[in-house]
């Protein structure tokens, strides 16, 4: 495994301010821009990070999960990298934290390396049966209207996860 080095001027265009001599693996911003044709566990990692780091593992698998489902189906992008970053150019993004300016902020290791291992597990042929077919979810911290009028869901932590019914398989 190779880490990469960034150079200050690369930093800086990126809008990272660094004192002279310091370097870094780059910042998961980087690294999971989709334009740069990052790969599906950063994409995937990323998801589960910033919607599920403070969620049981049954919370954060569940949200890697509905990631892997809408790529199934036509109604989203057809990877998970499309599916994560839906939205983002016209600011109308699928997850928050593509449009927040969350990807700017620094990331708790051991929370990141946790989602990365959420990833790599569902990447890798794991499916979360309480949600198999969930193509949502909503926190009910955000959306408690919303969420007593809409389909039958799976509470699992604070995230309530609502199904479309078969996928492609």
């Amino acid at each position: 495994m190779t880490s990469t080095l960034w150079t200050r001027a690369k930093a800086c265009a990126l809008g990272f301010a660094l004192p002279i001599a310091f370097a870094f693996a780059p910042p998961v911003a980087a690294q999971t821009n989709p334009a740069d044709g990052a790969g599906d566990l950063d994409c995937l990692a990323q998801a589960v990070y910033y919607e599920a780091r403070g969620e049981s593992p049954d919370g954060q698998a569940a949200v890697a999960q509905v990631v892997i489902n809408r790529s199934k189906i036509g109604r989203f992008p057809s990877t998970v990298c499309g599916v994560v970053y839906q939205g983002r150019r016209s600011g109308s993004c699928q997850f928050s934290f593509v449009c927040n300016g969350a990807l700017r902020s620094s990331r708790d290791r051991s929370a990141w390396e946790r989602a990365r291992a959420v990833a790599s597990r569902a990447l890798g042929g794991y499916v979360m049966e309480k949600v198999r077919n969930a193509t949502s979810f909503h926190a009910l911290r955000e959306r408690p209207k919303r969420l007593a009028t809409s389909r039958a869901g799976v509470q699992i932590g604070g995230q309530v996860f609502i199904g479309e019914g078969r996928l492609a398989g």
